[in-house]
């Protein structure tokens, strides 16, 4: 038997990748008695035990098609053929595939001192017919021992190259993250009822209860829909912006990817709406009708006010923050009332509250980003709602740990955009589609506006 060194080595050897295919008895015991032999050993035996299963779990590993199929079986019923031929022989070894070639050259060894001990090519006539018969049977586990010796090595080659390919990918494709979902290329859509209307991109809507429509004013045209009685639905999603005036005179601006539910004309005792996403609403005064706000993790309500509130249903986290008057948060049972110039967070049924500018909250509103020690994961993800498109990069990176300053203007051209990103970051990029794009080569090294 060749010496072993590494799991490698294990997993090229024949009789260990047929011991693990055809366990037995006989093997188990050899293979106990090897590594009792040779401790030093053991860890690469096992390692070599666990990489072969996971190998021989893989869909790819399943050795299902029809070849390798017929090869297994012709491998397993042969083999026990030439184990009982070896027996009958008077051999005394372990029955398997480890070094086919010896093995052969070994048995037709004996097979030929046999022959000529017997003075077989002496004999004729019937006893002539005798010994064929006895040569023709003798012959048939050399063949038998071809076909096996075949199927190991079909087994062995597929094992290995399967390990081998297995280390080349983890080696040569790191694990990949990435941040951002690229939805539909839709337009801004306005819902009432069972009417529909495709709005422009920053369009502004006036409802007027009182006539139950929509002022829609685009970029090229102003134009009006009839709303329904009931309730209204606003959508606007990633790389979108839009505006909404409501009946009561509340303001209304949408960042990318959001969603508010709206009524044509408030009920005469409160006024309420839904939202998933990210607003900032200025809300119209009315000591008898409180203004009421429903998102996917907590109720508020507010007195006339103005403050940002972001609510994405992919986040884990919502946030308030007021820049004047006041407003009442409810979280799982906790309640909180935000003063002006702080910052209300919920996560994991808590409800934190700090002090901080707001104008890092509603820059978006003005067109940039204000940058503030802000994690570049969240940075990216600003920038991909804003834009839709995702962005990709190595785990190695751990864009998580690092945070930047400054302003990143949002302009109408996403190069202009990304470039600016690059010299806050020393990032660079790569784009490998209109929506995708590949952000690479971190300097770690101290930078002039990267915190870390």
């Amino acid at each position: 038997m060749k010496p072993y060194y590494s799991i490698e080595d294990f997993l090229s050897d024949e009789l260990f990748i047929y011991w693990r295919l055809y366990p037995s008895k006989e093997l188990d015991r050899f293979w106990d008695e090897f590594i009792t032999k040779n401790d030093h050993l053991k860890t690469p035996f096992e390692k070599a035990i666990e990489e072969f299963e996971s190998i021989n779990n893989l869909p790819a590993a399943k050795f299902e098609t029809k070849t390798l199929r017929e090869l297994k079986e012709i491998e397993r019923i042969n083999t026990i053929s030439l184990i009982g031929e070896k027996q009958i022989n008077g051999e005394n070894q372990i029955s398997g595939v480890n070094h086919a070639t010896e093995d052969k050259i070994t048995w037709e060894h004996q097979v030929s001192e046999k022959n000529q001990a017997s003075g077989k090519n002496q004999f004729s006539g019937k006893n002539q017919v005798s010994i064929d018969n006895q040569k023709s049977k003798k012959a048939k586990p050399k063949i038998i021992y071809y076909i096996t010796s075949a199927a190991a090595v079909a087994l062995i080659a597929l094992i290995t190259t399967l390990y081998f390919a297995d280390i080349k990918k983890s080696e040569s494709e790191p694990e990949v993250a990435s941040i951002g979902e690229v939805m539909p290329d839709n337009s801004v859509q306005l819902y009432s009822g069972n009417r529909v209307m495709a709005l422009d991109n920053n369009s502004a809507l006036k409802i007027s209860g009182k006539d139950k429509t929509a002022l829609i004013e685009d970029a090229d045209s102003d134009h009006e829909m009839l709303l329904d009685n009931v309730s209204n639905r606003l959508v606007v999603p990633y790389g979108h912006r839009s505006s909404i005036l409501l009946s009561d005179g509340s303001m209304v601006y949408l960042n990318s990817g959001t969603t508010i539910e709206f009524p044509t004309e408030f009920d005469n005792d409160k006024r309420e709406i839904s939202v998933s996403g990210e607003i900032f609403i200025e809300v119209e005064k009315d000591e008898k009708k409180p203004f009421i706000i429903r998102t996917p993790k907590s109720i508020i309500t507010v007195h006339g006010t103005s403050f940002n509130l972001s609510s994405y249903a992919d986040e884990m986290s919502e946030s308030v923050v007021l820049l004047e008057g006041s407003v009442e948060i409810e979280n799982s049972g906790s309640s909180l009332l935000l003063k002006p110039n702080q910052k209300a967070e919920f996560a994991e049924g808590k409800i934190l509250c700090k002090n901080i500018d707001v104008s890092e909250y509603i820059s978006w509103m003005k067109g940039y980003l204000e940058l503030n020690n802000i994690p570049l994961t969240d940075l990216l993800m600003k920038i991909s709602r804003y834009y839709n498109v995702k962005f990709r990069f190595s785990n190695e990176m751990d864009l998580s740990v690092h945070r930047c300053m400054g302003k990143l203007f949002l302009s109408d051209n996403l190069d202009d955009v990304l470039d600016a990103f690059t010299n806050l970051t020393h990032l660079s990029y790569k784009k490998e589609s209109d929506s995708m794009i590949y952000i690479n080569d971190l300097n770690i090294e101290p930078m002039k506006r990267l915190i870390e």
